[in-house]
């Protein structure tokens, strides 16, 4: 199972992936029947958070239409694995500020990592670790620190088997 970072569909749509140049790479996530795919009910939700409307922002138009089983919603296992995801975060021996502690518990980020740990799934994202970072948990460093285990998109869409064709 792999479960999708928002930036994942944010970055595809602004760059390589743009719905008008890359429309197979939104069908084959939308239609392919993906089943060790998906993604989290918030980063539906932070996708949908964005300032344009659903005719302005082909993303959100998008995500409104895939199958609604690819979101994700949190479960008595994703609760479990939030309190161990927290008890790492606060972790006296952590290098992280306080202030980057209380925003990570209060993101995205930290409920889509409690999902992949609760389902023994790989997070996907365009994150890299920087271990030492005090001011942020970035995704990959709380992935390893809990058991998880993270890719960038270009090595989840290998193995996954996707491959793009122009017409």
């Amino acid at each position: 199972m792999y479960i999708f970072d928002t930036n994942v569909f944010i970055t595809a749509s602004r760059t390589f992936y743009g719905f008008d140049i890359a429309p197979g790479f939104w069908e084959w996530i939308k239609d392919a029947g993906l089943t060790n795919a998906a993604s989290s009910v918030h980063t539906k939700s932070e996708i949908n958070a964005g300032k344009y409307s659903m005719e302005e922002d082909p993303l959100k138009a998008w995500a409104a239409g895939v199958r609604s089983d690819f979101w994700v919603d949190d479960t008595v296992e994703t609760v479990a694995a939030m309190v161990e995801l927290r008890e790492w975060a606060e972790a006296p021996q952590r290098p992280y500020l306080e202030s980057a502690v209380a925003d990570f518990l209060d993101s995205v980020d930290f409920r889509i990592i409690a999902q992949a740990k609760a389902q023994g799934a790989i997070l996907v994202t365009h994150e890299l670790s920087e271990p030492q970072r005090r001011n942020r948990v970035k995704i990959p460093d709380a992935c390893t620190g809990v058991g998880v285990v993270s890719l960038d998109p270009i090595a989840a869409y290998r193995s996954l088997g996707l491959r793009l064709n122009a017409a």
